[in-house]
């Protein structure tokens, strides 16, 4: 009977935590590369899930969103960041901001490392009308994505972009 009831206590405690963990989804529009940052509030930054951008991102909001997903600047770095679900649809990628990752951002690719390593990033809808996907863009170890959508405009795909992936 007391195993029974420590089931129950386990399953009551796990029933619990799942409810508390709500998904935070935020929608954004940019008008110009470098206002990520901007449009979403800093107390949201970590606690994000679910990131939809329509609009220009640079290298300085690749580099926010890969904090937001768990990733830092290095590649041994890491950050709190819950974000599992980014739709890039109707983003687009342009020249210039900050690295991320040793890498600026180059207009409608999506660049060397751009989301190595975002250890939480499960789903990932890619920009329409990016033409490459550079090497090691995506490669990670072991991650698992569950979900890519890569457009029909990709005419190029660098070796190891998926590197690593699930």
């Amino acid at each position: 009977m007391k195993f029974f009831t420590q089931i129950k206590t386990l399953a009551l405690v796990a029933g619990m935590m799942f409810a508390n963990m709500e998904l935070f989804a935020v929608d954004v529009t940019t008008t110009e590369g470098g206002q990520l940052s901007s449009k979403i509030d800093p107390s949201e930054k970590l606690t994000t899930t679910e990131l939809s951008v329509t609009g220009p991102l640079n290298g300085a909001d690749i580099l926010y969103i890969r904090e937001m997903a768990g990733a830092g600047y290095e590649s041994s770095s890491t950050t709190d960041g819950k974000l599992v679900s980014l739709n890039l649809k109707n983003a687009s990628i342009v020249d210039g901001g900050e690295y991320y990752k040793n890498q600026m951002s180059i207009a409608n690719t999506i660049g060397k490392y751009m989301f190595n390593k975002c250890k939480n990033l499960t789903t990932l809808v890619l920009p329409d009308g990016i033409t490459e996907i550079a090497s090691s863009a995506m490669a990670t170890d072991g991650r698992s994505v569950t979900e890519l959508n890569i457009p029909a405009s990709v005419t190029t795909i660098g070796t190891s972009a998926f590197s690593g992936l699930k």
